[in-house]
């Protein structure tokens, strides 16, 4: 497994270093330009950190694709799986590799911009400089979770492209499912609670109040920020060791029909839309013409089953059956 694990780093040795120059460069030139005299409209001074945390954010949806994507290639996933490693050794290792590919350019980032805001804090003092190191932990714990989620959903596919359309299409899932359950039962998750439902939402949350305390104001956590980015992370990567058996690889460039995939979010999709709020004509045909197109995409041909008519029927059946209970009778559809 070591030298496997060596075999890895040499692979992807320039995408490592190319990744940290992309990464680096450009945040070191905005951290560079920081004048700690002029203040933002929010009364401090921005040390940009949310910018990195974006750079973070998005190493760990281009991470997957760089380690996994050899699972989506027939000839690929033939030579590694004819590897003499055991199968959860190999994801370990590909894992791993993964990891490196998102903390060493957001390692060499981190410290680059850190280096030109303690240099524009030396006189001014206006920032909290020991306030990033548990910033550069915490944005470790948020980073290992979203790339254990985004690589588990990448991996439930069986190519590229629908790989990144699992990750992006699990991005808002949560926060859509909290507006939806707010209008069913007319109550409040709250705002936050909300927006920690995102597959990022906890990330943004953190680099807010990391910015505020950097800059000497105090601030309010909240459990939320911590506790579902960490659950998704846990179960994302437990599910993605148990399932590895049932991981066959003749499905490579095959069509994805994992029940992680287009079969859960399809449906799911389609019901909350037609719960949210009042239907017109033009939105609900929007809505079916969306889960029409979904599934299009999905069995990749125009004319498919009617097993996937009666998913896209159910679908549509089961939210408007929702929203007769929800704030929003479905009988209120505005010609």
């Amino acid at each position: 497994m070591r030298k496997f694990l060596k075999y890895e780093l040499k692979k992807h040795l320039w995408a490592l270093v190319v990744l940290s120059v992309v990464c680096a460069i450009p945040y070191m030139i905005v951290t560079s330009q920081i004048d700690t005299h002029y203040p933002t409209i929010y009364g401090y001074v921005d040390p940009s950190l949310s910018m990195i945390a974006v750079f973070l954010g998005l190493l760990c949806f281009l991470a997957p694709p760089f380690v996994f994507s050899f699972k989506m290639n027939k000839r690929g996933v033939d030579a590694y799986y004819a590897l003499p490693l055991k199968r959860w050794k190999l994801y370990l290792v590909k894992g791993i590799m993964g990891l490196l590919l998102v903390f060493i350019p957001f390692t060499v980032a981190f410290l680059g911009g850190f280096l030109f805001v303690a240099g524009a804090n030396a006189e001014s003092h206006v920032f909290q400089l020991r306030m990033y190191v548990p910033a550069y932990f915490g944005f470790l714990l948020f980073g290992l979770c979203l790339y254990a989620l985004n690589t588990f959903l990448f991996t439930r596919a069986n190519t590229v492209a629908d790989g990144f359309i699992f990750m992006l299409a699990y991005l808002p899932l949560g926060y859509f499912a909290a507006e939806w359950y707010n209008n069913f039962t007319a109550l409040d998750v709250g705002y936050k609670a909300q927006e920690s439902l995102l597959t990022v939402g906890g990330l943004s949350d953190f680099t807010n109040k990391m910015t505020r305390l950097i800059c000497g104001n105090a601030v309010k956590w909240s459990a939320w920020t911590f506790v579902f980015p960490i659950v998704l992370g846990v179960a994302a990567s437990v599910l993605l060791f148990v399932t590895l058996p049932f991981e066959k690889g003749e499905n490579a460039e095959q069509i994805s029909e994992s029940w992680f995939g287009y079969k859960l979010f399809i449906p799911v999709y389609t019901a909350m839309f037609f719960t949210d709020g009042y239907l017109d004509i033009g939105l609900l045909c929007m809505i079916v013409v969306g889960a029409i197109v979904a599934t299009v995409v999905f069995r990749r041909k125009f004319r498919f089953s009617w097993k996937w008519w009666v998913m896209i029927g159910g679908a549509i059946a089961i939210g408007l059956l929702l929203n007769t209970f929800s704030v929003h009778p479905f009988w209120k559809i505005v010609v």
